[in-house]
């Protein structure tokens, strides 16, 4: 019978994504191991156009001086720049289109045009991809820095202090 109870423990790279970890009681529970992240911008995939990857480059550049993006952030981030450019061609395409709520069909039926909810629906997903970054002000302090880590360079002042404190 005896199995175990309760829930399950969260996995450590989780936690470090959402910024939750608390290395101090990690280390206490001996579960240090997991993939640390590293701060930096991700090299865009090949394939994105000139419009992608200035999105992707301006998305990027922000979170990175946030401290919120990590290089193995890249297919998030290719994913958000999508959803924005989706985004915006939608919106040109409606105000081209004289900004129609409705359209008449073939047989003179008067119908609700369908972009205004693709771009609403679009508008979700790009909240709630910008959400997860942490971008949008709901959602700004849910989501922390990544550490820096520090240099193995026993000249380095910062090491030196760090010895002292442990």
């Amino acid at each position: 019978m005896g199995g175990t109870t309760g829930r399950a423990r969260k996995p450590v790279a989780a936690m470090r994504a959402a910024g939750t970890a608390n290395e101090t009681r990690l280390k206490k529970q001996g579960r240090t191991d997991g993939p640390r992240l590293v701060r930096g911008i991700p090299v865009p995939p090949p394939g994105l156009n000139a419009a992608a990857q200035l999105a992707y480059y301006q998305y990027a550049n922000q979170f990175n001086e946030r401290g919120i993006l990590s290089l193995s952030h890249g297919m998030a981030l290719v994913m958000l720049v999508h959803t924005h450019l989706e985004y915006e061609q939608a919106q040109a395409k409606w105000q081209e289109l004289g900004e129609p709520f409705t359209y008449t069909d073939s047989k003179g039926r008067v119908k609700s045009h369908p972009l205004p909810r693709e771009i609403r629906s679009l508008r979700k997903e790009l909240f709630a991809a910008l959400g997860k970054f942490g971008a949008t002000p709901a959602t700004q302090e849910r989501v922390s820095p990544i550490p820096i880590e520090s240099s193995d360079d026993p000249n380095d002042p910062w090491n030196k202090l760090e010895e002292r404190r442990n």
